[in-house]
């Protein structure tokens, strides 16, 4: 018999004698737990944690007194299953997964079952806020026409409580404290949210992933959230710029869209780009994430998702272009400054983004340089390569380079080269395959 089953036997049995004594039918909650919670060191924490009000003191005297095993005695009996187990955590949930409110409460380290918003109570340095939404339930919480956007509903504060800063939710106050440090341009600075989402109060969750305060609307009762996708840092962009301070003090979802519109001039800054000749040791310590599924509960919505991240990735990768460009103007400067108006943008077809130059000794020859570009701090973080980027990598493995620019909105962006045996030094893993039906 392994924990839940050994927790489940001894709550039925257990309880049913209580309630013949007592009057008082079992305590549900605890079957649910016992039946969803995913791991043994699930069961073994909500079991540690959740028995600490008068009552459950009181019923497991009563179930001790009757013969009953205590709660301890349970959990040490199956030590070795809980030793062998690991807690539910959020780096074990992806966008688009289904999940429990029992999950939920072992994710944010708190068994209350109660709609609302509660903080990660297992990280004080860095915590996080986990947001549990109903649409169409008793609250105001609503995905916006923009779906970027996520309103929640702070039903239980007043204005009172914001004049006197004094709310009646702690997480509210963290929340309420990152918005009016005006930080959400600087992620590090931020709270992350983690919205679960569903549609009525017998469907599973849905988690939709981080979000961060936007604004607050509907004179102060609500939460407008922003989708972490959707903010990518653009403080380098703002830094020493008061006008656009202002602007995005002003308001600021008007301040993103203008931000991430169709031109890129909203990306121009002098900034110059810095290459990196070692990384540092912490960039290894993280795995780097794969891509999150576009989530979506229809159509419409996975199309504009992907037409928006799409959108975004292309202006990001220009940012990134123009700044190698300038950097290779600056270094072939030094060894051939007659061959700088033959550095050229490549077309899309030729599987690379410029042709440039290098120096071996006396001879200059053509160098072939792919640009990827990420808003990420990391450069280990995956990213895609088409299949004819490939081919030609593979053909010209002397000449081919891989510049990965990274941090790209940053005060300092930066960009850490690959100049010699780019497949070697790279991981390739299949992502998709172009299909046609033969017939």
């Amino acid at each position: 018999m392994n924990l839940r089953e050994d927790l489940l036997a001894h709550e039925r049995a257990a309880s049913a004698v209580y309630e013949q004594e007592k009057g008082i039918k079992p305590a549900n909650n605890r079957f649910g737990y016992y039946t969803y919670l995913r791991t043994a060191a699930d069961l073994a924490d909500y079991v540690s944690k959740a028995f600490t009000t008068k009552n459950s003191k009181e019923r497991e005297a009563f179930y001790i007194s009757k013969g009953f095993r205590s709660y301890d005695a349970i959990l040490n009996e199956h030590r070795e299953e809980i030793s062998h187990s690991k807690k539910t955590s959020i780096r074990d949930i992806k966008p688009g997964d289904r999940v429990t409110a029992y999950d939920i409460c072992v994710i944010s380290n708190t068994y209350d079952l109660m709609h609302g918003m509660t903080v990660n109570k297992e990280d004080p340095i860095h915590p996080f806020v986990c947001l549990r939404s109903e649409i169409g339930g008793v609250y105001s919480d609503n995905i916006t026409e923009d779906d970027r956007f996520y309103n929640y509903s702070l039903e239980k504060e007043t204005q009172a409580n914001f004049e006197s800063a004094s709310f009646s939710k702690p997480v509210n106050r963290l929340l309420y404290d990152d918005f009016l440090r005006q930080d959400i341009l600087s992620q590090a600075m931020q709270i992350p949210a983690h919205l679960f989402v569903r549609y009525s109060n017998r469907s599973d969750y849905v988690y939709r992933g981080v979000y961060f305060v936007n604004s607050l609307i509907d004179g102060n009762k609500m939460f407008e959230l922003i989708r972490e996708s959707f903010v990518i840092n653009p403080l380098g962009v703002m830094s020493g710029d008061k006008q656009m301070l202002e602007e995005f003090k002003k308001d600021r979802r008007a301040f993103f869209q203008k931000l991430y519109s169709k031109s890129a001039d909203a990306f121009a800054h002098d900034h110059r780009l810095r290459e990196v000749r070692d990384l540092p040791p912490e960039f290894f310590d993280v795995l780097p994430d794969g891509f999150h599924p576009i989530s979506g509960d229809n159509l419409e919505q996975v199309l504009r998702d992907y037409l928006e991240e799409a959108a975004i990735r292309q202006q990001i990768g220009s940012l990134g272009e123009e700044l190698v460009r300038e950097y290779e103007e600056d270094r072939v400067k030094l060894f051939a400054p007659q061959q700088v108006r033959n550095i050229r943008k490549a077309a899309d077809s030729e599987g690379f983004d410029f042709e440039s130059f290098e120096s071996r000794g006396r001879i200059i020859r053509k160098v072939q340089i792919e640009v990827k570009t990420t808003s990420d701090r990391n450069p280990l973080r995956r990213f895609f390569m088409s299949s004819n980027e490939v081919k030609i990598m593979n053909e010209n493995p002397e000449s081919y380079w891989l510049y990965r620019v990274f941090d790209i909105n940053a005060e300092d962006p930066q960009f850490f080269a690959l100049r010699e045996n780019v497949k070697g030094r790279i991981n390739m893993q299949p992502a998709d395959f172009a299909c046609q039906i033969l017939g």
